[in-house]
């Protein structure tokens, strides 16, 4: 089994495991061929899609939209009824991101890691 074998394995068996109240938000972001920045979310609860969007940024790199869609998957979560006193975990596929969600923002897009370092802060289950 490789690496990404391992770790796809895992992380099924941990979202297998979490309480069916629980918020998972998986988030991207990418660049067209056209240089054209989007992001994307999907809200997960209990292994279920139950929202999800999609948007285009100004002139921006990847790494900028994958943020966005962290943020805007966060804000989405927190606006869905009963999110209050739900765990929420955002799910993306940039360590360099992620990283910047919880510590300290990069010049890039330092109003989106701020305001979701706020959101989360403000929730307390995030």
């Amino acid at each position: 089994m490789t690496s990404k074998e391992k770790s796809t394995s895992a992380f099924l068996h941990w979202v297998k495991r979490l309480d069916p109240l629980t918020l998972v938000v998986y988030s991207d972001g990418s660049l067209s061929s056209e240089g054209a920045a989007s992001y994307g979310f999907t809200i997960h609860q209990n292994n279920v899609p139950i929202f999800d969007r999609s948007g285009r940024l100004r002139p921006a790199e990847v790494f900028d939209a994958k943020a966005t869609g962290a943020l805007e998957g966060l804000k989405a979560a927190l606006n869905l009824q009963g999110s209050a006193a739900q765990t929420i975990f955002i799910c993306l596929d940039n360590l360099a991101a992620a990283t910047c969600l919880r510590g300290t923002p990069s010049d890039s897009s330092q109003d989106v890691f701020l305001e979701f370092q706020a959101l989360a802060a403000s929730h307390g289950a995030t």
